[in-house]
């Protein structure tokens, strides 16, 4: 008879095993041949499993199937009830180098390697040779979601913004044990821009999720406003760490600077690095390659799991890393990287296996599925943007300073166009542009302009009062 005391890790390893053999619902009958045990032991072992969250199961007695949590049928978690599209790219394949990699996550602390931070894997990395992605992934997925045509840094970011604002911003702040959802998260943005005139909404929310939130959303702000401009830098992404970690440290001498403090990983062996100046250089170093790469998609996962790797701040190391990896697509104009519906064990294991292992097996695979899923959500506005008119890129920021002069300052349309100083031959198809601007301008998309939904409801109010 079959030892009943037969270990679990033993049979976590069977079925990645299987699993990469491609079976992936499997029956009790199916695990216990392939652990040489007895029906019954493998039977309540994967119960226990399952009890235990370690393995996920459906269906009852007999007709029971088991899997391991990297390998999903169909990831509900986060899911948004919208209208976004059914494709292909909904269905997360994992590698066999992944699931191996799961197995090894899989077992005890105690049965796993101790760890620290290893500079080499930044250090050996060679911009335009080594491929973290692999150079045929990468090169696909810059291929799928860049935008055809010679624009501006950031045109396409700016076209889909409004809608990036909330799915980039909820989905982070998920992953960070957010409890708001979707719905109440665009309707928190209509209401406010900043954490001091966040109202009690939606009721019964924490505080701290609403700052969450908003946070995520003036940060996102802050790239699509300075990156076209400033570029990737150590500024934009210490700054970026400030914005998104605003209200939610003690001390505000933490936020964008390089820590001084030991910090911990819960449930892993890896241990980061502790010195200052060490930490410091390494951030630069990050940054400086990632610059270097001349594939944004590349770019954009270099710095996802690197930022995440090296740990520089105090706190908010893997939001910050995830705004940073659209760094470079906004810059390429590629489709953002939003992060909508991954699945929180997914994401920590990913982010595991890269701190305890230095295998990006997992974020791979993760990474290429959210990204084509991203490249489909945005993919709607790309074939409605057309043609762009070249006078109306160039008009665009005076345009801003149009509607800022009217909404904020009360100055009339002909005096604040006169004011912005645009071009003398393009002053008739400014006066369109701020014509259609003014006429839509709302509450759901005044922050494109740096306008807050407060002053345009103000505005609002004012342009009444003179018509009566």
């Amino acid at each position: 008879m079959a030892d009943p005391t037969f270990p679990e890790a033993d049979l976590l390893e069977v079925m990645a095993g299987l699993h990469a053999k491609g079976l992936r619902e499997l029956r009790t009958s199916q695990v216990a041949g392939a652990a040489g045990i007895a029906p019954w032991v493998a039977r309540r072992l994967l119960a226990k499993l399952a009890d235990d969250g370690k393995i996920q199961s459906r269906g009852k007695t007999k007709a029971r199937v088991y899997w391991l949590p990297l390998t999903p049928l169909h990831s509900e978690t986060n899911a948004v009830p919208d209208t976004r599209k059914e494709t292909p790219s909904n269905t997360l394949s994992w590698s066999p180098a992944s699931v191996a990699l799961a197995s090894y996550l899989a077992k005890p602390i105690s049965q796993r390697d101790p760890v620290t931070y290893q500079r080499e894997f930044v250090e050996g990395y060679v911009p335009n040779v080594s491929y973290l992605l692999g150079e045929r992934t990468a090169n696909s997925l810059y291929e799928e979601g860049a935008v055809r045509g010679q624009l501006p840094a950031g045109t396409y970011l700016r076209k889909v913004l409004n809608q990036l604002l909330v799915d980039l911003a909820w989905s982070s702040s998920n992953l960070e044990g957010n409890t708001i959802s979707y719905l109440d998260t665009e309707r928190l943005f209509a209401l406010t821009s900043n954490i001091s005139d966040a109202p009690a909404f939606p009721a019964g929310a924490d505080a701290e999720h609403r700052i969450l939130l908003i946070n995520h959303k003036r940060a996102i702000t802050f790239l699509a406003d300075q990156v076209p401009d400033t570029g990737l830098s150590t500024y934009t992404v210490r700054n970026l760490h400030a914005l998104l970690m605003e209200g939610l440290v003690t001390d505000v001498g933490q936020l964008g600077a390089i820590r001084r403090q030991i910090v911990s990983i819960g449930r892993s062996t890896y241990t980061p690095l502790s010195i200052p100046q060490v930490l410091e250089d390494m951030l630069a170093l990050i940054i400086d390659k990632a610059g270097r790469i001349k594939n944004p998609v590349e770019a954009g996962f270099f710095l996802w799991v690197n930022i995440a790797y090296l740990q520089p701040f105090v706190d908010g190391n893997k939001r910050t890393s995830r705004l940073s990896a659209n760094i470079p697509l906004m810059l390429y104009n590629c489709s953002p990287l939003s992060f909508m519906d991954v699945d929180v064990q997914d994401y920590n294991q990913a982010m595991q296996g890269v701190y305890e292992r230095r295998d990006v097996s997992i974020a791979v695979d993760l990474f290429t599925w959210l990204y084509r899923r991203s490249i489909t959500r945005y993919g709607t506005v790309t074939e409605a943007m057309g043609t762009y008119d070249p006078d109306t890129l160039v008009l665009r920021p005076y345009a801003t300073a149009v509607l800022l002069a009217m909404v904020r300052e009360g100055l009339p349309q002909e005096p604040a166009i006169l004011h912005a100083a645009a071009p003398e031959q393009l002053a008739v198809k400014l006066r369109e542009i701020v014509k259609k601007e003014i006429d839509g301008l709302s509450a759901f998309n005044c922050q494109r302009h740096g306008i807050t939904p407060a002053e345009v409801e103000a505005w609002r109010r004012k342009q009444a009062g003179k018509r009566q």
